[in-house]
């Protein structure tokens, strides 16, 4: 009788183990969730908007625009995982006071904000910003650009293209920035002009790939009408080394924000 007791013990404790280490697991490989846009709205409808922006303000609005998003974030290696992007996701259009921030929700943790400046040759790409999550782990990385960083010139002349450099602390993108052509789009119903730019990257340092981004630009204003990203990378990690792959697809939806005026 005893060891009857003792090995039901030891029966119960493995299912105990076993029962911990499954919820453990789909604890650890949840996906992030769906990007909140009622809380992106909010958040930019309670800020102060910024007076002194070079940008032209009859143009392009300030405010959240929304966008039909096919897409997925992930990695594979030792352990795999993939988060799968939100159907709509918001771009959230700021004045800074050289030119303007694009902030990309794609899930909850998962974000790039594009920073542009308006100079007199063009938009240029000051830097752009990262963040990504996989096994609850957070990551931000920035990467700075150098100042040949032009991203949509004055003049359009397609097939003109340019290299640049972009940084991070130990990574780096070299790129061939290309002017695809004026093109036009249809957004709720409406044909917009965009100015089609495709960006060719080769990524080294700490990530070693190539990625492909193109933007459509709304050729009065700068607003992303369309946007394509397709990456993928090799890293070394704790767990060991791992493919990033990234493929991304979005379009705007209406030509006017869903916000209200920030607070004066």
């Amino acid at each position: 009788m005893l060891r009857r007791k003792v090995w039901i013990g030891v029966a119960l404790g493995l299912l105990g183990l076993i029962g911990g280490a499954l919820v453990f697991r789909a604890w650890l490989f949840k996906s992030p969730d769906p990007v909140d846009i009622d809380s992106v709205i909010d958040e930019f409808e309670n800020r102060t908007t910024l007076p002194n922006s070079t940008v032209d303000q009859g143009l392009l609005a300030e405010g959240v625009y929304l966008y039909d998003t096919i897409g997925f974030e992930a990695v594979k290696g030792r352990i795999s995982t993939r988060n799968d992007y939100t159907e709509i996701t918001p771009i959230t259009v700021r004045w800074t006071e050289c030119g303007v921030d694009y902030r990309w929700d794609a899930m909850s943790t998962r974000w790039d904000q594009l920073s542009i400046c308006l100079e007199e040759r063009g938009l240029f790409e000051v830097q752009t910003t990262e963040q990504h999550e996989f096994f609850r782990v957070r990551e931000t990385r920035t990467y700075k650009c150098d100042d040949r960083a032009l991203l949509v010139p004055s003049a359009v002349v397609k097939g003109d293209f340019w290299e640049a450099i972009c940084r991070d602390v130990d990574a780096q993108t070299n790129r061939t920035t290309t002017v695809e052509g004026i093109e036009s789009l249809l957004v709720g119903g409406e044909e917009v002009e965009v100015i089609h730019i495709g960006i060719n990257q080769d990524l080294v340092g700490s990530a070693v790939g190539t990625a492909r981004i193109d933007y459509w630009f709304r050729q009065s204003d700068g607003l992303i009408v369309r946007y394509e990203k397709l990456i993928s990378a090799e890293r070394d990690t704790p767990i060991g080394s791992v493919t990033y792959s990234e493929e991304a697809e979005i379009t705007l939806r209406s030509l006017n924000p869903v916000t209200a005026e920030p607070k004066a």
